[in-house]
């Protein structure tokens, strides 16, 4: 296609526009910053709607120019202005990543910021997302989903748009970016109850901003020639819409949903009545006058100028300093959001503008991408070389000498790792035996899963929808074991399902039915919870008990397990009363009349262990919990207390997991965790041996079928 001529192309200055992404940048960083915005979810798509808009916007006046598209010159103005500041920013990030001497750590973030740089952050992101939401270290890379969002966009929407104008010329393009409006909102409504963390992140199921954003452009002449749309309080509207759902949206886990597409109209709106104050002048419509005067305010337009370096710093600036140890208090996040501002405008300075108007500009479209190119592809290729780390051990070579440190047979005999079955049925049932708890001295060189792996090292039950998310209140079936063995169901939340890999283990070799009945932060107890990652009441919990009742009955099992730890009740945020809750999971125990074994809860850890191992290598100490830090008034007291009550038999791994004062972040050369307080699958199947002996005396002791 002919080169479009550079007039054709760029845009006229809008300084509404710009206000427009001081306000979007201004809602993501201050939610980020710990203000409980509900709605601060819907700062990206205001970009998105930007980005719709002025992108179309520069593709249609060059068809309609009759120049055609020239992707030559559209992908290098896009290097141009996204490239650049993207790296600097990934690399200053890894570049602080590394003082911390935790090639983990490092690892991780330098993948992150391969994938950024190829325009995959948010497909990366999606597949790290388990529980990516609830994440007690987030990526500092964390935001740049967003622009592997717009990245998807911008390669396709050429393309869409040249084929769509040479069918149908306008009519052409509205019909195609209608159909992916209108997609779009019809899969993100879908897909969120069923896939929150895909549906957030993937870019069919946010397009609709950028396909409205595109819409505007594509009519907005239309809308200026119209006397009676213009006298429409466009921006008013949108400005109060935004309003409205920045105080009234779901979390992140609730979005988009249906309100996804309600914030794409809402930005539309605001950007078409804003074009109609910009372009033509006029502020007799509505509100015109006063939304110019707003969204020109000086501070404004200054945080709009700098938005796309500030969205790009202002993450890691605010997350780095946890890694080190610094508290985020409200004064050090204030210090931090100022230094965020005061970086982007450097940034904005001496990387964002050389490359859009300094000596870039003079080289030729075909330059830019190639050399942009080469550079790209380099930098991809060496962070995905640093994300390949070797696997981390020992600090010191030789460490696995330590004589601290005993390693022994992973499969001892079951008749030491009984300890002291009780003579009554409710009395715990100590599982523990010959195990060695490592307190002191360096990460053994021979550690397993190793540190690299050891975060990923988790059961994937959950992604095998055999469990359920924080929407589902279904309950499906799944068989581990023995299919056809003694049934057995496996009831809680995610502290049940890292039980799995032993039991499945055990299934096998006892020749159980292993049954996995689980939702994540679901208790089953009688009480309405509150989710505090989705910011309100856990009505999808109260529901999917319910239906675990009526399901347990249909299985008619010889055994149910209950494993699960314990949430805040619903507007009773300092209950802590054992008693309190040892009734609440008995009256659920009252609605499932089959013989019921107890898991106690395994204890918490106050750090992220294979981080803080990674971190520690040479002082394992420093990893360490001690026991009445990692129970408290948690879920093993009153777990306790309902097996006492209710004259049921109780498994407890205190003495696996927290000998003496202390809890060993490593087992028998073994991770314990693969974050602060589940198991890894390694350590699950470690204790398969002593739990299997265990679980069989309980099997036979059954009252016969």
């Amino acid at each position: 296609m002919k080169n479009t001529p550079r007039q054709a192309s760029e845009t006229t200055f809008r300084p509404e526009i710009e206000g427009l992404r001081g306000l979007a940048v201004a809602l993501v960083v201050a939610a980020h910053a710990g203000l409980q915005i509900p709605g601060a979810a819907l700062g990206p798509d205001i970009f998105f709607a930007l980005s719709g808009y002025l992108i179309v916007g520069i593709l249609l006046r060059g068809l309609e120019a009759g120049h055609g598209i020239s992707f030559r010159d559209f992908y290098a103005r896009r290097i141009r202005r996204i490239a650049p500041a993207l790296a600097a920013t990934i690399l200053l990030t890894v570049a602080v990543v590394a003082l911390l001497n935790d090639p983990t750590t490092l690892a991780r973030t330098a993948k992150d910021g391969a994938a950024a740089l190829a325009g995959a952050a948010n497909i990366t992101f999606g597949l790290q997302a388990v529980d990516y939401f609830g994440s007690t270290e987030p990526s500092p890379l964390l935001p740049l989903w967003s622009i592997g969002v717009e990245e998807q966009f911008y390669l396709v929407v050429p393309l869409l748009l040249g084929a769509a104008w040479k069918i149908g010329k306008r009519r052409g393009i509205l019909i195609t970016l209608a159909v992916i409006a209108v997609g779009s909102t019809i899969s993100a409504v879908l897909l969120t109850p069923i896939e929150p963390i895909w549906a957030y992140y993937l870019l069919p199921t946010r397009a609709y901003g950028l396909a409205a954003g595109g819409l505007l452009a594509l009519l907005e002449t239309r809308i200026l020639a119209s006397n009676a749309l213009r006298r429409i309080p466009l921006a008013p509207i949108g400005l109060v819409m935004i309003a409205a759902l920045t105080l009234l949206l779901p979390g992140e886990k609730g979005y988009p949903g249906i309100a996804g597409p309600l914030s794409g109209v809402a930005s539309v709106a605001l950007i078409g009545g804003m074009a109609t104050i910009g372009l033509r002048g006029t502020v007799s419509a509505a509100g015109g006058k006063a939304m110019r005067a707003l969204f020109s305010i000086a501070p404004l337009r200054a945080i709009g100028r700098i938005s796309y370096s500030l969205y790009l710093v202002h993450w890691p600036i605010l997350i780095l300093p946890t890694y080190f140890g610094v508290e985020m208090t409200s004064g050090n996040t204030a210090l931090a959001v100022v230094a965020s501002v005061l970086v982007a405008a450097l940034m904005y300075r001496f990387v964002e503008q050389p490359f859009r108007k300094g000596f870039v500009l003079s080289l030729v479209p075909g330059t830019v991408l190639r050399r942009g190119g080469v550079v790209l592809a380099s930098l991809v290729l060496a962070l995905a070389g640093v994300g390949i780390a070797p696997d981390v051990a020992s600090a010191e070579p030789g460490a696995s000498d330590d004589p601290g440190i005993s390693i022994v047979s992973p499969t001892p005999s079951p008749s030491t790792q009984l300890v002291s079955p009780s003579p009554t049925p409710w009395a715990p049932i100590a599982i523990g035996g010959t195990i060695v708890h490592q307190l002191t001295g360096a990460v053994p060189a021979n550690i397993k899963p190793t540190l690299n792996r050891a975060a990923g090292d988790a059961d994937n039950i959950l992604n095998k929808k055999c469990s359920r998310d924080h929407y589902g209140e279904t309950v499906p079936v799944c068989y581990y074991g023995t299919k056809g063995g003694t049934r057995i169901v496996l009831l809680g939340d995610s502290h049940a399902l890292h039980w799995m890999p032993a039991l499945d283990a055990i299934g096998k070799a006892y020749n159980y039915e292993i049954i996995p009945i689980a939702k994540v932060n679901c208790a089953f107890m009688d009480v309405k919870l509150y989710a505090s990652r989705l910011g309100k009441s856990y009505t999808s919990c109260t529901k999917w008990r319910a239906n675990v009742v009526t399901k347990i009955a249909q299985l008619n099992p010889a055994l149910v397990i209950l494993s699960h730890t314990w949430y805040r009740e619903e507007g009773k945020p300092n209950e802590l009363r054992p008693q309190y809750y040892a009734d609440a999971v008995g009256r659920m125990l009252d609605k499932i009349p089959f013989p019921t074994l107890i898991f106690s809860d395994t204890p918490f850890g106050q750090n992220n262990i294979p981080t803080c191992l990674a971190r520690n290598r040479s002082n394992v100490a420093k990893c360490v919990v001690t026991r009445s830090a990692a129970y408290g008034n948690r879920g093993h007291v009153r777990d306790l207390l309902v097996a006492e009550q209710r004259n049921l038999p109780i498994f407890d791994f205190t003495a696996a997991l927290c000998p003496g004062t202390k809890c060993a972040p490593i087992i028998d050369g073994r991770v314990v965790y693969h974050d602060h307080h589940h198991l890894t699958t390694t350590m699950a199947k470690y204790l398969a041996t002593p739990l299997g002996a265990a679980l069989s005396q309980v099997i036979a002791n059954l009252p016969p079928r």
